[in-house]
């Protein structure tokens, strides 16, 4: 599915006297979902991250965050930051590459 908003509003109506707010919602009928907020009585919903969609890039970035490669470094840790962005990338990249010929060896 395209274009999924990562949030979504349950529209129950206009609920202004005070008897409709204690509706039960299994009595509700003609909701609808929306991706703006219309009334202040919208419940909205937030689309939550699914770990098993955690991008390729994502884990790689997260992994580059934990090693500790930069111990064993030439440059000692005393890296220029274009130095860091170009070993970064090197990581990210050999990561991902491990990562999708791990994947074809499992097929």
């Amino acid at each position: 599915m395209k274009n999924i908003p990562k949030r979504i509003y349950l529209q129950i109506g206009d609920l202004t006297d005070k008897d409709d707010r204690n509706i039960d919602f299994n009595e509700l009928s003609d909701v609808c979902w929306s991706s703006e907020k219309i009334f202040s009585t919208d419940i909205e919903f937030i689309r939550k991250p699914d770990a098993a969609r955690k991008s390729i890039e994502r884990i790689a970035k997260e992994t580059n965050g934990r090693s500790r490669a930069c111990r064993r470094c030439r440059y000692l840790m005393r890296c220029t930051p274009e130095i860091s962005e170009i070993c970064c990338k090197a990581f990210e990249e050999g990561f991902k590459k491990g990562f999708n010929e791990y994947k074809k060896r499992l097929r």
